[in-house]
């Protein structure tokens, strides 16, 4: 719902602490939040009615929230730490399309004080030290980059200094209690491990040292030591891969069983996409080990070019948040992307294939962007769908690259997904209500492939770009099951545009490939690419007696 809850460890009793939280239209909801010292408040970042963020204080005796700051000029905020005397709130603030500012807010009337500005990405983990003095944090080395280093400063703003140095991606995850130990996520071994540094007075001391081995990918939430030294940690494990498989486009059944493409960076491979020539294989690949702003499972910070013929990749690291769903140009030359940025709005990147110079196309507010987008015949225009704000109907919109002119395609009050025809004369669109049907672009009737009542005994895999065409144009693929029938499988599917016979093609999606995106078809008309998702799971982990020996030693004596 978008509520903030609390989980008691003791008991495993849950319960809502807010109860306004919605994820439709009006996106009220909670994004990060921390504890009070003393754990009877929690600090949280919530976004109003009016798109905009409020930090809000709400205490655990069902009281109701305080709003400590509110400025609709603010366009993304995120709570980071709250201050161990319980005077301040630790957080970044966006400003009308400004740089990025590290702010303390009073606890006590709101007031702002900015310590830092900066124009890289936002900090991952932020934290104060136990005796308030200091306040550590990750930034990148510049804009080009993902990589990322780990400052400290002063809490007034001064005195700022490198605090870890390396050409790896470092991001701070807490200060232990004993105020002495620094612990961080580096993938410099190649796999998300968690380090740790000694720091006395401001300083580091000695090197950094290795604490817990491939212990990511971490989330951003929920981050923090108790009182004892014990490190709670929410761990993510969201694995996708990229499948090839081939179908006899006569009979319409697999030849060759799915099986993994790409061999580096397993179960971080998302959404491939062929060329038009078929020479080249696009996909993403998540490159950013340790902690994961965004759950969802197709996205990631590399563009991976892959030859069919050598199997040598190309990569290019766009200055972008995080992106996926690449789409190649007739020419083949460049793709286009769909970004989240850090406000969680999405937009369409132009990504050269060559140089990796990377243009904007289309920036929006919020998470309209839905169903599929791809090229015209001729590469001047983008088509996309788009829920209207106004409206709230779900439209198809075609778009001048090169003009930003745009007009409606299509609209309908239903969520649908898209898919365009080869030769980019006709879209497919889809959805249960309205079954499946076929629209010319340039005008004329549509035809009517899948019946709505045709499908009531039937799911679909509607997200993702599920819904793909043959490189003939003579099928159009798509994923169901029969929910009237217990534990069925989901199925890959094809529907002939001639007679509208659906034929199962022989792919059912087994325990360890539980969902499917992205499926585009070779130009030989027998190869087929997809993503696939392993089972995934959220959980909440805690280490202990992990912290250097002699401290431990001494706090015993």
């Amino acid at each position: 719902t978008g509520d903030l809850a609390v989980y008691e460890i003791a008991t495993g009793k849950k319960r809502r602490v807010t109860n306004k939280g919605t994820w439709d239209e009006s996106n009220e909801y909670t994004e990060f939040s921390k504890w009070s010292p003393d754990s009877k408040q929690i600090v949280y970042d919530w976004v109003n009615e009016k798109n905009f963020i409020e930090l809000r204080i709400i205490g655990l005796d069902d009281s109701k929230p305080r709003i400590l700051y509110k400025n609709k000029n603010v366009e993304w905020a995120q709570t980071y730490d709250w201050s161990s005397n319980g005077k301040y709130i630790l957080a970044c603030f966006t400003k009308e399309k400004a740089t990025g500012q590290i702010v303390l807010i009073s606890v006590a009337d709101g007031s702002e004080r900015i310590l830092k500005t900066f124009n890289s990405k936002w900090p991952h983990g932020m934290n104060f030290s136990p005796d308030g003095r200091y306040i550590i944090y990750d930034l990148p080395k510049n804009k080009e980059t993902e990589d990322r280093d780990i400052f400290i400063m002063s809490v007034d703003g001064t005195n700022e200094i490198p605090l870890v140095e390396h050409p790896a991606i470092d991001q701070v995850l807490g200060w232990a209690p004993d105020g002495k130990n620094i612990i961080f996520v580096s993938d410099r071994t190649g796999s998300p491990d968690i380090w740790g540094i000694k720091v006395v007075n401001g300083k580091p001391q000695g090197i950094p040292k290795l604490v817990k081995s491939n212990k990511g990918p971490f989330s951003p939430i929920g981050l923090g030591f108790t009182r004892d030294g014990s490190f709670y940690f929410g761990k993510l494990t969201n694995r996708t891969d990229v499948y090839t498989t081939e179908i006899d486009p006569k009979t319409g059944k697999i030849v060759v069983a799915p099986h993994e493409i790409i061999r580096r960076f397993i179960e971080s491979n998302a959404t491939p996409e062929y060329s038009k020539d078929g020479k080249n294989l696009a996909y993403v690949s998540r490159r950013s080990p340790g902690t994961m702003r965004f759950t969802t499972n197709h996205v990631g910070n590399v563009l991976c070019i892959r030859s069919l013929e050598t199997g040598e990749e190309k990569e290019f690291r766009p200055d972008i948040n995080e992106f996926g769903w690449p789409r190649w140009s007739p020419d083949g030359r460049c793709v286009i992307v769909v970004n989240w940025d850090v406000h969680r709005n999405m937009g369409y990147y132009q990504i050269d294939t060559q140089t990796g110079k990377t243009t904007p196309i289309l920036l929006t507010e919020g998470r309209n962007l839905f169903g599929g987008h791809d090229w015209s015949f001729d590469g001047k225009s983008l088509f996309y769908g788009l829920r209207d704000k106004t409206t709230k109907k779900w439209q198809i919109i075609e778009r001048n690259i090169k003009s930003g002119n745009e007009k409606v395609v299509y609209q309908s009050k239903d969520k649908f997904s898209i898919s365009l025809s080869p030769d980019r004369k006709l879209l497919a669109l889809f959805n249960k209500e309205q079954g499946l049907k076929i629209l010319p672009i340039l005008g004329g009737k549509s035809q009517e492939l899948i019946k709505p009542e045709e499908v009531k005994d039937f799911e679909f895999v509607s997200s993702g770009n599920s819904l793909t065409w043959s490189s003939d144009g003579k099928y159009i693929f798509f994923v169901m099951k029969n929910s009237k029938v217990d534990k069925s499988k989901w199925e890959l599917c094809r529907i002939s545009l001639d007679d509208r016979k659906i034929e199962k093609v022989g792919l059912k999606l087994e325990d360890h490939i539980v969902n499917l995106a992205n499926l585009n078809a070779h130009p030989d008309g027998r190869h087929f690419t997809f993503s696939s998702r392993g089972k995934s799971n959220s959980e909440v982990w805690m280490m202990e007696n992990f912290l250097p020996k002699e401290e431990t030693d001494n706090k015993q004596k």
